[in-house]
This record gives C-alpha cells, sequence and structure tokens, in this order.
C-alpha cells in the first residue's frame, strides 16, 4: 500500500491498484477503481475511472480503461 509517487522511488517497475485514477508516473503503473464511480460520497469532477493493467508476458504493459461497460483498443 502506497501512492505511485512513493513507489517511483524504489527504482524498480511495479504495478499498484489501491487508488481510484489510473496513472503511469516513471514505471509505475496505478490501476483505476473496479467499482461504481459514483459512490455518493464523491461529488462533481473526479479523476476516477474503471481501469485495469494489463501485464504481458515479455513485460510490456498498458492500461485499460472501461468506459459505459465497454473497452476500445
Amino acid at each position: 500500500r502506497g501512492t505511485a509517487n512513493a513507489y517511483t522511488k524504489i527504482g524498480i517497475r511495479v504495478n499498484i491498484g489501491h487508488s481510484h485514477s489510473a496513472k503511469i508516473k516513471d514505471g509505475v503503473y496505478q490501476a483505476g477503481v473496479s467499482g461504481l464511480l459514483d459512490m455518493g460520497y464523491n461529488k462533481g469532477a473526479s479523476s476516477w475511472s474503471n481501469s485495469h493493467i494489463v501485464t504481458y508476458s515479455n513485460g510490456k504493459r498498458c492500461i485499460i480503461t472501461m468506459k459505459n461497460g465497454k473497452w476500445r483498443a
């Protein structure tokens, strides 16, 4: 558990999922939330997204963001 900014300091590529917003920073990939984007307590504009990290067998990674329950390559 920690922030993407904190993980950039350890010097290795990592995937983290303890957040609500997707992010890529200095080798750290951060997934978004898998649940509802409207939880009742989050009002107004938000960076929350339904985003998932895909890590391929060759080590490459990508973030897939769902819009209305669908994704597009």
